[in-house]
C-alpha cells in the first residue's frame, strides 16, 4: 500500500481490494459482458469513494452501498439497449437471426435468459443464486420485503425454467416487464 495515504483511503483501498470481484460478478449478469459489467462496478466504487466519508460516519454499510449503485447503474444501462432497440428495428431483427459464429457460450446463453427477465426478478436470482445471499440479505440490500424479494425470485425461477423447457417461447416481454416500477433507490 502507498506511503502517505489517510486512513479513510487506507481503509477503502482495502474495501476496493477486499470487494472489487464479487460486486463485479453481480454486475456481470445484469450487464451483458466482462467490459461493460466492469465499467459499472468501477462507477459504483467511485460513487462509494465519495461518500466514503459520510459511509464511514454514519456506520452505513459501504459493501451494501456500492452493489446497490452497481445494481441499479446495470439496470439503468439495460433500460438504455431496451429504448434505444426500440427505435432502430432494424438493430433488434438483426439480433434475434444470429448467424453461426455468433451462438452464444452457455454463460452468454445464461446472460441472455437473465435478460429476458423483468429488472426485479434479474435482480433477485443474481443477488441470491449468483452472490449466494439469503433473501433476508437481498431483501435488504434492495429496501423491499422478504416475500418481495421471493416472489420475485420463484417467478423469475419459474420463467426461466419455462424458457428451456421443451417447446418452450424464449421471448417473453421484456419491454412490458420494465415499464413496471423499479426497485427503490
Amino acid at each position: 500500500m502507498p506511503e502517505g495515504l489517510s486512513d479513510g483511503e487506507r481503509a477503502f483501498e482495502l474495501f476496493y481490494v477486499e470487494h472489487f470481484e464479487q460486486v463485479a460478478r453481480a454486475a456481470f449478469p445484469l450487464a451483458g459482458s466482462r467490459e461493460e459489467a466492469f465499467d459499472i462496478t468501477q462507477e459504483a466504487f467511485l460513487r462509494t469513494w465519495a461518500q466514503w466519508a459520510h459511509l464511514c460516519a454514519s456506520d452505513g454499510d459501504p459493501w451494501r452501498f456500492t452493489v446497490r449503485v452497481a445494481v441499479n447503474l446495470a439496470t439503468d444501462r439495460l433500460r438504455r439497449v431496451i429504448r434505444f432497440r426500440h427505435r432502430i428495428p432494424q438493430l433488434l431483427a438483426h439480433e434475434q437471426n444470429p448467424s453461426a459464429e455468433d451462438v452464444a457460450t452457455s454463460r452468454m446463453e445464461i446472460i441472455e435468459a437473465l435478460r429476458k427477465l423483468s429488472s426485479r426478478q434479474r435482480v433477485a436470482i443474481v443477488l441470491c443464486e449468483g452472490l449466494g445471499l439469503s433473501s433476508a440479505e437481498a431483501a435488504s440490500l434492495l429496501e423491499i420485503s422478504d416475500a418481495t424479494l421471493r416472489v420475485h425470485l420463484a417467478r423469475g425461477r419459474e420463467r426461466l425454467k419455462r424458457a428451456y423447457g421443451p417447446g418452450a417461447d424464449a421471448s417473453p416481454d421484456i419491454e412490458q416487464a420494465e415499464r413496471r416500477e423499479p426497485f427503490r433507490r
